[in-house]
């Protein structure tokens, strides 16, 4: 049975398909890597992530394969299974007619302060020892309006009142989601082949 969604369905399935960077570009799919263990999701995101979505004639608009008109994405799961025209919809699933309407991958944005609650650790010059995941506010609501945007992913710094800042964190916003299941938390390691000679 085919439902006409309201606008907030609408959003919910174009904000997922807007994170299809991966499979619009070509590049090997998550499901397609190792996994690897992960904190345990909140149950709400269970449930939401069990529904299955079809977005028909959309034009996707990809990094690599050019525009791609009256095309279909199917998504399962919250990830995106299929991008192509005139896909099957599989029983039970929400229909999207997205005619006249634009799909493109999510926006990652480098340089980003938005959802943090401070920005500088003015204490010391040398604050290498603070993290910006100690400050994150993952109810802030610019985060909403950075994912209506189109902005999916962001590396959130500190300020430049310090000589040398702390930590960033790598973020893909899942608005109102606690900051565990939203951040990077690994840090990230720059290693030199090049050694000191004395």
């Amino acid at each position: 049975m085919h439902k006409t969604p309201g606008a907030a369905s609408v959003a919910r399935a174009l904000a997922t398909a807007m994170t299809a960077t991966a499979m619009l570009t070509g590049s090997v799919s998550a499901q397609a890597r190792p996994s690897t263990a992960r904190a345990a999701k909140p149950a709400a995101t269970a449930v939401a992530s069990s529904v299955t979505t079809r977005i028909k004639n959309a034009t996707v608009l990809t990094v690599t394969k050019g525009t791609l008109t009256n095309t279909d994405i199917l998504i399962q799961n919250g990830k995106i299974a299929q991008i192509g025209k005139n896909l099957a919809t599989p029983n039970g699933a929400t229909v999207v007619d997205a005619t006249g309407k634009f799909i493109m991958p999510g926006i990652i944005d480098p340089h980003f302060h938005t959802m943090s609650d401070a920005i500088n650790e003015g204490s010391l010059s040398v604050t290498s020892m603070a993290r910006i995941t100690d400050v994150l506010n993952p109810t802030a609501v610019n985060v909403y309006r950075e994912l209506a945007g189109g902005v999916t992913t962001v590396n959130i710094l500190h300020g430049t009142a310090n000589t040398i800042g702390g930590q960033n964190a790598t973020v893909k916003f899942k608005y109102g989601h606690p900051v565990a299941t939203s951040c990077s938390l690994t840090p990230r390691r720059v290693s030199s082949s090049h050694s000191a000679k004395t």
